[in-house]
């Protein structure tokens, strides 16, 4: 035979042995595991970007098994890096060889992502076909990883997405007449049957279209020509470092075990734990709180009120067997790292962080962005006799700059109108009073509005709330949020939502853009056509030109509103600016240009007090986070609980963690069950868009979510949100005194109405339905309560906090 032959079917064996898996295959210090490789066919691995090696100027990511080269569009945000292919908005097609494997019955894909970072508002499509007919990808309403096969409804989803799209390995396998399967970490977390060919007619990673695209770092992709086996997935899992024990759980959350109370969307009972022996009371005791307070240190013991260890974070939560809610108190940053540390090893997130430093509590909840945050304030104010507007404000501006969902207040500071005004800007109180407190004290926080009440008489209060107070008792309003205004008038305009004002709304909600020349408008579609008289771009079109429009669809021969005109950001601050209204701004726009141009809108008018931010997108989140912190921001999605209650809260928590944001649901599911869950952790909720069925309103009002956003505000118009009562009576010894309430309606309309029922807390009267007759000179406490009506049949209970009165000698 000649030479020549002998080496040319050298050369093709040693081909057939390379793609067969027989060849020696590149490999680092750390994958010390054995590969599989029958049935590789691609690899493009991160650190060996060329047959020769790593280079980062390479135009080329190389196929290290069969030569498939993908092409590279290398510009500033696509390039190489020591690890792997940095990618953002570019495409990058795979060769037709490996479409074709995609196109066949049988395959594997494994992906290793280092960074990833979602933009797109919609989804993040990290591999693509342009028919769409397969796709892997995020679906950020319901923050899942889907996999979209031969154009099918049918699609396996794994949930909680953001703790998986990053430093970890996601294995996609397909056998046509079987199923398809995902892993992450080789560990199986959705499959579905694989009835349908792929179709794709391209293959790329990478996203232009800024919906759906995303930055992350490639660092390895590998196909094979057949569906690996669950054990050869977990196998390569090994191979490159990742424990798959990790990702397996049997518990990822506390099933809360506190009695429900009749307060509207319910109260946490929260019990600082100083010793052994409360940890045991507190155990024993006939009802357990939500939660307990521990001290730690960064040896991670649970210290005693002198400072002494006497348990520690694991025993703890063991003991509470995931039934109480952990809150864990931390002085310094390095307790706050040995934390992290500990419940990452152990990836379990459902406790809350504490701390009365407001830099070691960022610290914290930087390290740990899905745990809650609370702000000690209670020595702060502890000297305070009133929280004026002003010191409200900073409260809300420091609990959002510091990455805290609540803050916990003495409970002399805590009226039901000052936790109300921090409710409503979204800044949830916790009371906290004395170690004996009296009946007086324990109804004043219960009354108060607070999420919480931090307490060792975690039993009286919990009877309390349990059996004295009525049911349907309310302490925290809802706000009436008129979407876009109120469907009575043009969406988005200035005069829809001043008839949504006048008719009850509390809270309008409006969408805005950047237009061409930097003015902040109100539009809900990034074209004017659906809603205005001409159709137009309205990021690419300046102020001027938008305002030649009129926005009147389906209002043009109405009197009021056939000129209705896009009105600027600027236009609503002014109208609304000093009126007991507040703003939802919900961001449409996907250029973070537009943070700063709202900041100083709301700055120029002095409106921070009446302002709040939503938005879908995950990169203008982030943006508010840099330019705009102080300030609220809303994560509207889809309702990541649906069904699942507290077993899904981490997953709320990791999508609105990172940016101290609130849940903002679609409401299709939400139910009340979904609501105590996030209340039990200081989380506030707020879902969109209710029908305006009275039914649907009255169940979500009696639900007790923050906000109930939707278009027709006026059915809540008459309904009493505000009661205030006239302190100003005159209490004469033997002389009978009736109570009314004055009452404020969502509309404004201010009614007066008798009190329902009148308890008697201290000092010497007869107490009959309203009326008090005082029987003796000097201090007379007592509550009052009143019913109300909602739409249709229900009605609910609003208490006062207790009141002193002093009763002069005759």
């Amino acid at each position: 035979m000649k030479p020549q032959r002998v080496l040319s079917l050298f050369i093709a064996a040693l081909l057939c042995l390379t793609v067969l898996g027989f060849m020696p295959l590149p490999t680092t210090a750390a994958e010390t595991a054995d590969w599989v490789r029958d049935g590789l066919v691609s690899w493009y691995k991160g650190d060996q970007n060329t047959p020769d090696g790593h280079n980062i100027g390479s135009s080329v990511w190389h196929d290290l098994v069969s030569g498939h080269d993908l092409p590279v569009n290398t510009d500033s945000t696509n390039y190489f890096t020591e690890e792997g292919l940095h990618v953002q908005g570019a495409e990058h097609e795979f060769p037709e060889e490996v479409l074709d494997l995609v196109n066949g019955s049988y395959f594997t894909i494994e992906i290793e992502f280092g960074d990833f970072k979602p933009i797109g508002q919609d989804y993040n499509v990290f591999m693509n076909s342009s028919n769409d007919y397969f796709s892997l990808f995020r679906r950020v309403s319901e923050n899942v990883i889907e996999w979209k096969f031969g154009g099918g409804s049918t699609r396996p989803k794994i949930s909680n997405s953001l703790r998986y799209l990053g430093d970890h390995l996601l294995t996609f396998t397909c056998e046509y007449g079987g199923s398809v399967i995902m892993y992450v970490n080789g560990v199986e977390m959705a499959r579905a049957d694989c009835d349908l060919y792929m179709g794709a007619d391209d293959l790329f990673i990478g996203q232009s279209e800024i919906s759906r695209s995303y930055e992350a770092l490639y660092k390895n992709i590998r196909f094979y020509s057949r569906p690996l086996t669950a054990a050869e997935v977990e196998q390569n899992a090994c191979a490159m470092g990742y424990d798959p024990q990790e990702i397996v759980s049997t518990i990822t959350h506390v099933t809360v075990a506190q009695p429900i109370t009749n307060i509207v969307g319910d109260v946490a009972m929260v019990r600082p734990v100083n010793s052994g022996a409360e940890l045991e009371a507190m155990l024993n005791g006939e009802a357990l709180p939500a939660m307990a307070i521990y001290e730690i240190n960064a040896n991670l013991d649970v210290l005693d009120s002198e400072g002494r260890p006497f348990s520690t974070v694991a025993e703890v939560m063991e003991k509470t067997g995931y039934k109480v809610l952990s809150c864990f108190r931390i002085k310094d940053k390095s307790t706050a790292d040995a934390l992290s540390d500990h419940l990452q090893e152990a990836y379990f997130f459902d406790v809350l962080l504490m701390s009365a430093d407001k830099e070691v509590l960022q610290y914290a909840r930087e390290r740990l962005p899905s745990c809650c945050g609370v702000l000690d304030l209670s020595s702060v104010y502890a000297d305070t006799a009133n929280l004026s507007t002003e010191q409200l404000l900073d409260i809300r501006r420091t609990a959002k700059t510091y990455n805290a969902s609540v803050v916990m207040l003495p409970v002399d500071l805590c009226r039901s109108e000052d936790v109300q005004y921090l409710y409503e800007r979204q800044v949830n109180v916790w009371t906290v009073g004395s170690n004996d407190p009296d009946a007086t004290e324990m109804y004043g926080a219960l009354l108060s509005g607070a999420m919480g009440v931090v307490t060792d008489a975690t039993a009286e209060h919990l009877d309390i709330a349990c059996n004295r107070l009525a049911d349907r008792t309310l302490t925290r309003v809802p706000t009436n949020v008129g979407h876009r205004g109120i469907f009575l008038a043009p969406e988005c305009t200035l005069e829809g939502s001043i008839l949504a004002y006048e008719q009850g709304a509390t809270v309008i909600e409006m969408d805005v853009y950047l237009t061409r020349d930097g003015h902040v408008v109100a539009m809900h579609d990034g074209t004017t056509g659906r809603t205005c008289n001409e159709d137009l771009s309205v990021e690419g079109s300046t102020l001027a030109r938008l305002k030649q429009l009129y926005v009147n669809k389906g209002f043009e021969n109405h009197p009021d509103y056939s000129r209705c005109r896009i009105p600027t950001l600027n236009e609503y601050l002014e109208w609304f600016k000093g009126k007991d209204c507040l703003f939802f701004i919900e961001i449409k726009s996907v250029d973070p240009a537009i943070v700063p141009a709202i900041k100083a809108a709301i700055d120029e008018y002095d409106m921070y007090s009446q302002c709040s931010v939503i938005t879908f997108h995950e990169n203008i989140m982030a943006a508010m986070r840099q330019d705009y912190p102080e300030m609220s921001v809303g994560a509207l999605c889809s309702n990541l609980m649906a069904g699942s209650t507290e077993a899904d809260i981490c997953g709320v928590m990791s999508f609105i963690g990172p940016y101290n944001g609130t849940y903002n649901p679609d409401c299709g599911a939400c139910d009340a069950a979904d609501l105590r869950a996030c209340t039990m952790r200081g989380i506030s909720v707020y879902p969109w868009t209710i029908p305006g069925a009275t039914r649907t309103l009255s169940d979500f009002f009696l639900w007790g979510y923050g906000g109930l956003t939707n278009d027709y505000a006026h059915l809540l118009g008459k309904t009493v949100r505000r009661v205030s009562f006239d302190e100003d009576l005159t209490f004469r010894v033997h002389t009978v005194t009736g109570i009314t309430y004055s009452a404020t309606c969502y509309n404004g309309t201010e009614i007066v109405l008798p009190a329902t029922s009148v308890m008697l807390l201290g000092g010497e009267a007869n107490v009959r339905k309203n009326t008090i007759t005082p029987l003796a000179p000097g201090d007379l406490t007592f509550m009052t309560a009143a019913t109300y009506d909602l739409m249709n049949e229900d009605s609910y209970v609003i208490y006062t906090q207790p009141i002193t009165v002093t009763v002069p000698p005759t």
